[in-house]
C-alpha cells in the first residue's frame, strides 16, 4: 500500500509545501486533540497560501491548529511557526535544545552564518563563493521566524496527544537539534531531516571549541552515530520524512543511509591521490558543474565522506598554516 494512505490510515495526512530553493518541504497534520502541525514551511507567502489551501481541502481552516510541533532548526520547517500560533493561538512544542537555540535568534544565526562563511574560506574556497553563501544564507534567514515554544519536551519526554503519544529524541547530526517523534501505538516516526531516503541529508556545519577542521568533521561524525541508533532503536513501520514520500521500515532505511554514506565516500578515493589538496580543490574535481551559490553545499558533502575515510584510515590530512589538505596515505 502507499505509504502516504498508510499515513492517512493513521490519522496524518502530509502536506507538501512550495519552497523558493528546493522541490517541496513536508509538514504534517495530525488529526486528534489538540489539532497537531508537525513543521511549518518558510515564512513566504506562496508557502502560506499552499498550506491554507491544503488545510481547507482537508476540511480545517488554519486557526484550528491547535499545536505546531517542530523538528529542527532550518528555516524551510520553521519560518511559518510564529505566523500560524499567532494566528491560531496555538502553542509550540520542540525539544529542549532547539528551545534553547530559538531563545537565542536572531544574533545566534548571524554568528553562526559568518563561522561557516569562515570556515568556508579556510578550506579553500575563494570569495566568490563565499559571498555566494553568506547571499542565500542571508536570504534564508529573511525567510525564518522566531516562534516562542510554550511546551518545551526534555530527551526522551512524551508528548500526550488524545488519541496517541509521541516520544522526542534528538538524532543530531543534520543540524544539532534533529528531533525525532515517534509514535510507537500507530508504529510511525516523524524523522524530520534526519532521515530522508528520496532525499540526501548533509551534516551542516556548526562552531566547535576549536574551530579547525577537526571541529568541521563533527556533524558527519555525530549524523552517522544518529543514524547508527536509529537503525538500533526507531520502529519498523512508518517513516514521515522533511521532504520526499513516506517510507515503510524506518530501521532499514537508517541501515541503506549508512551503506550509502560508505559507498559514496569510497568513490572519492577516486579524487583522491598523493597530492594534498583542500576541500574546495577536491570540490572541483568531483563537482564541477556546481554554481557558486550551491559549492558550498558540495563541500558539506566531501567533509561527510572525508570524516569516514579519515576514520577508517585510507585518507590523511596534512595542517599547516595555509590550513588543511587531504591526500591518500604515502604508500
Amino acid at each position: 500500500m502507499d505509504a502516504d494512505l498508510l499515513a492517512l490510515q493513521r490519522g496524518v495526512h502530509r502536506i507538501a509545501l512550495p519552497t523558493p530553493m528546493v522541490a517541496s518541504v513536508n509538514c504534517y497534520l495530525i488529526v486528534d486533540r489538540p489539532l497537531t502541525l508537525v513543521d511549518s514551511g518558510l515564512n513566504w507567502g506562496g508557502t502560506l497560501d499552499a498550506l491554507e489551501r491544503a488545510l481547507r481541502q482537508l476540511g480545517f481552516a488554519l486557526e484550528e491548529i491547535d499545536l505546531v510541533l517542530l523538528t529542527h532548526e532550518h528555516v524551510d520547517h520553521i519560518g511559518l511557526a510564529e505566523a500560524v500560533a499567532r494566528r491560531a493561538g496555538a502553542d509550540v512544542a520542540c525539544h529542549e535544545r532547539l528551545a534553547g537555540w530559538l531563545g537565542e535568534l536572531p544574533g545566534s544565526l548571524e554568528a553562526d552564518d559568518a563561522w561557516t562563511a569562515a570556515r568556508i574560506a579556510a578550506h579553500g574556497a575563494p570569495p566568490l563563493v563565499v559571498a555566494a553563501f553568506e547571499a542565500r544564507m542571508e536570504m534564508m534567514r529573511m525567510l525564518g521566524s522566531r516562534p516562542r515554544p510554550s511546551v518545551v519536551l526534555r530527551e526522551g519526554e512524551e508528548l500526550r496527544l488524545r488519541d496517541r503519544t509521541l516520544r522526542a529524541t534528538l538524532r543530531p547530526g543534520h543540524s544539532p537539534t534533529d528531533t525525532v517523534f515517534a509514535d510507537r501505538g500507530h508504529d510511525l516516526q516523524f524523522t524530520g531531516d534526519h532521515l530522508m531516503p528520496e532525499a540526501r541529508t548533509t551534516p551542516y556545519l556548526v562552531p566547535g571549541p576549536a574551530g579547525g577542521w577537526r571541529d568541521d568533521l563533527a556533524p558527519a561524525r555525530r549524523l552517522r552515530e544518529s543514524l547508527g541508533k536509529t537503525a538500533i532503536e526507531a520502529p519498523t513501520g512508518l517513516g514521515l520524512p522533511g521532504h520526499g514520500r513516506p517510507f515503510t521500515d524506518v530501521a532499514a532505511h537508517a541501515r541503506e543511509q549508512l551503506d550509502a554514506q560508505r559507498r559514496r565516500a569510497l568513490r572519492l578515493l577516486d579524487a583522491l591521490d598523493a597530492t594534498p589538496r583542500t576541500l574546495f580543490e577536491l570540490v572541483r574535481r568531483t563537482h564541477s558543474e556546481l554554481s557558486p551559490a550551491r559549492t558550498f553545499l558540495g563541500m558539506l558533502e566531501l567533509l561527510a565522506r572525508l570524516e569516514l575515510l579519515l576514520d577508517e584510515g585510507l585518507v590523511e590530512a596534512h595542517e599547516d598554516e595555509r590550513g588543511c589538505r587531504f591526500s591518500r596515505p604515502a604508500a
